[in-house]
């Protein structure tokens, strides 16, 4: 398990305050809660299902009430993560989504502190307001995020006033406990109970897809769960090895 917990989403936002150029922050000791002899065992399918149920926090697109979920995890400085949301999801929108047979939703997987940093922004933005960010930060990930970015909380703060955020308000997001504690309870259950360890990492029905895969094995996955949820089946055949960013290692 990578050590991304509390503590180091407080990293994140000493990147944010002190205008750190890169994310080479070490981190801190991973803050973990010590159980209790009373503490029952959780059953792992009862605990997926509780994770990939809707929560009140999700921004989705589509109709929430559709047939099938497709839950993604993702971190804002993945290229793999870009790719899936500025090349294939556009690809799917129209057939899937605004017919409402499939409901996507982003859900938040940071694997460094720039991109903690730059989720906290995005979650701290009116509903409406965080996929146009997100796909911001995806077109632009060399401004901010990785080797060539010299100075993320500029780049970070100028995406922010584009949508009506200013510093004084970006300051006030990571004054917010919780949304802090809305992206590590996120973070950590989806490790825990799902099993996530890179990005993206989609869930689908009852398929889990880790990296980018192509449009039409997309589509494949997604004609199979539509399927048997009309009580069809429909044989997928075998995926184009996927694409993605791992977590970084403990």
């Amino acid at each position: 398990m990578f050590a991304f917990k509390r503590a180091v989403l407080g990293a994140a936002m000493a990147v944010m305050m002190a205008g750190a150029a890169s994310a080479d922050i070490a981190p801190a000791p991973e803050l973990e809660p010590t159980p209790t002899p009373t503490e029952a065992p959780v059953d792992p399918a009862v605990a997926k299902a509780a994770a990939l149920a809707l929560k009140e926090t999700d921004i989705g697109i589509g109709d929430p009430n559709a047939p099938v979920k497709w839950i993604e995890y993702a971190s804002a400085g993945c290229p793999h993560c870009a790719d899936l949301s500025l090349n294939i999801l556009p690809q799917l929108k129209a057939a899937y989504f605004d017919t409402g047979k499939v409901y996507y939703v982003l859900r938040d997987f940071p694997l460094d502190n720039v991109a903690a940093s730059a989720t906290v922004i995005a979650r701290c933005l009116p509903r409406d307001k965080f996929y146009p960010f997100m796909d911001k930060l995806f077109a632009s990930q060399p401004s901010w995020h990785g080797p060539d970015a010299t100075d993320p909380k500029a780049v970070l703060l100028g995406f922010a006033a584009e949508q009506g955020l200013d510093e004084a308000g970006v300051d006030a997001c990571f004054k917010r406990q919780e949304l802090l504690d809305q992206v590590i309870g996120g973070l950590t259950e989806a490790e825990k109970s799902l099993g996530v360890n890179s990005t993206p990492t989609s869930f689908i029905g009852d398929e889990t897809v880790v990296g980018v895969i192509t449009p039409d094995a997309f589509k494949e996955i997604l004609d199979k769960a539509i399927a048997a949820k009309e009580g069809g089946m429909t044989p997928v055949p075998d995926a184009t090895p996927a694409q993605s960013t791992p977590a970084p290692t403990p």
